[in-house]
């Protein structure tokens, strides 16, 4: 059983301590989509209606088309109000309800007969200028964050330019090879090996001018990585698109990682590389459209033989399903370069963090260990999902030292290497 006793003080610590977030969508002022991110809740909905939530909801028996953005935001959350009883028991509206308690003061559940005073106080928690750094700094302790590059933008919210950090993303084996071509044809036309690795460098020289310090690359289950010479992929471009075999898109698709991965190692960027998610956009059940957990035993082979073959590239994986992470973990033991990185999407419920994060700190050298990142598309749902992670923390931690496994000073230098000082080494900040 857990010492109440010192859980409480291993929480406590944990709650005054720094942390980086390594990846979240959080909206510098570059644009104003709603897929892209924001930085605060504009207003009730920006919360409520977080894809994780939606999704519960829609799994729940709500009709996706009443949370549809033309409906105006007031009447989505009263859509919503017979469908929330559904979902009290899941983790996400756990995390939902702390974001309301801590930092609205809202401690009842949200019903028909309160949602406009929701709703009201998140209006007007927009209205304060410092709000973002209120949430972010003094609430969360979120000293730094990494956004993706089109959500920065330092002349719109210079407060942010000194602690955040850009990724930007280059997918040459998400969906298909024709993604990445369209995704580089403005840069250059791709006929050939030697245009295709100028279209790859000139990306990189882009986002160098955009002072881009990672690299976010999504690769399938199933992805193989070939060894491919030049020759083979100029043969391939001889050929009309329409018959390109699947071994040579995978080719293509191998050529183009390796070239990325290159670049990377030359400009010395960090590398995501989330897997184990399979987006499926043909039957949405949130407004982006839905995701499934997917596995393959060969994945953790190919990771290993990518970090083996670039030793200079710092590979950080993201898994979306429990039955990769002890595999995972193994190949960042085994690989210096490999390392583990927070509990993605279908990860992020407390039965599988705890899972992970036991197995991790049982199996990695300390400084191979990251742990959080929030994926959050508003401060307060960095709040919200930060929350979750150190609860869990703290109660893993309680059970090692109650073990005997290690001390309680020794957890709380734990807490600081795997919140903070390990994604600090890692982005040089």
């Amino acid at each position: 059983m857990v010492s109440k006793e010192l859980l409480k003080r291993i929480t406590r610590k944990i709650e005054t301590m720094p942390v980086i977030d390594l990846h979240c969508h959080l909206n510098c002022g570059r644009v104003f989509k709603p897929k892209h991110g924001q930085l605060k809740a504009s207003n009730l909905t920006d919360i409520l209606f977080y894809h994780f939530v939606q999704a519960e909801l829609v799994s729940s028996g709500m009709p996706i088309e009443k949370l549809s953005e033309k409906i105006n935001p007031e009447e989505r959350v009263k859509n919503a109000l017979p469908y929330l009883k559904h979902i009290r028991n899941t983790s996400t509206y756990w995390s939902l309800r702390k974001i309301f308690s801590d930092l609205y003061g809202l401690k009842e559940d949200i019903t028909g007969k309160n949602w406009e005073i929701f709703y009201e106080k998140v209006l007007q928690s927009n209205q304060k200028k410092n709000w973002a750094e209120e949430v972010l700094l003094d609430k969360a302790k979120i000293k730094h964050f990494v956004t993706p590059v089109i959500n920065r933008n330092p002349k719109k919210n210079p407060e942010f330019a000194s602690f955040t950090y850009e990724s930007a993303g280059i997918y040459p084996a998400l969906f298909d090879f024709e993604d990445l071509f369209s995704h580089l044809q403005s840069l250059l036309k791709i006929k050939s090996a030697d245009s295709l690795k100028e279209a790859v460098n000139n990306f990189f020289k882009n986002m160098l001018k955009e002072e881009v310090s990672s690299i976010t690359t999504w690769i399938p289950c199933d992805f193989k990585f070939f060894e491919v010479k030049k020759n083979e992929i100029d043969t391939i471009f001889k050929k009309k698109k329409s018959s390109f075999s699947k071994i040579d898109k995978a080719k293509l698709l191998s050529f183009a990682l390796g070239q990325i991965l290159k670049c990377a190692s030359e400009k010395k960027f960090p590398v995501f590389m989330p897997i184990g998610a399979k987006v499926v956009n043909a039957y949405p059940i949130t407004q982006t459209g839905y995701s499934i957990s997917e596995f393959s035993s060969s994945i953790g082979k190919e990771i290993s033989l990518l970090a083996c073959r670039y030793p200079q590239v710092e590979f950080l994986m993201l898994s979306a399903t429990i039955n990769l992470c002890q595999e995972l973990a193994i190949v960042a033991k085994m690989c210096p370069n490999v390392y583990v990185m927070g509990y993605w999407w279908h990860c992020l419920y407390p039965t599988y963090i705890e899972r992970m994060l036991s197995e991790r700190l049982e199996i990695l050298p300390a400084n191979k260990i990251i742990g959080f990142f929030s994926d959050a598309y508003c401060v307060e749902w960095s709040y919200g999902k930060l929350s979750l992670i150190k609860k869990v923390l703290a109660k893993v931690l309680t059970e090692k030292v109650q073990e005997g496994y290690f001390s309680e000073d020794f957890a709380i230098e734990l807490v600081q290497k795997i919140l903070y000082e390990n994604p600090e080494r890692i982005f040089r900040i």
